[in-house]
């Protein structure tokens, strides 16, 4: 993504997406409070970036690759090494 901004997206979902790659910064979504991704077979990685938007307290991915999954993990990893307790990631397949 780049020069646009969603500037007061506060949930952001992706459905069946074939993304594959998904390149971005804080910058487009400064009020994001939710991702949910579902059915993203396709996506190698959520960007590491989407973690470090303040608002954002959580992540909900929904039958998605493996990547999609180890990486929301990554995400709430940092997350909590930044003592945000209250970030949530719920991963189901």
């Amino acid at each position: 993504m780049e020069n646009e901004e969603f500037l007061n997206l506060k949930f952001l979902q992706l459905r069946c997406s074939r993304i594959q790659e998904w390149n971005t910064c804080t910058d487009p979504f400064p009020c994001l409070q939710q991702l949910v991704l579902d059915c993203c077979f396709y996506l190698k990685e959520i960007p590491s970036s989407l973690g470090e938007i303040s608002s954002l307290s959580m992540i909900e991915v929904r039958d998605c690759s493996k990547g999609a999954d180890r990486s929301a993990w990554e995400i709430l990893n940092e997350r909590l090494d930044l003592g945000d307790d209250g970030f949530q990631v719920l991963v189901s397949s």
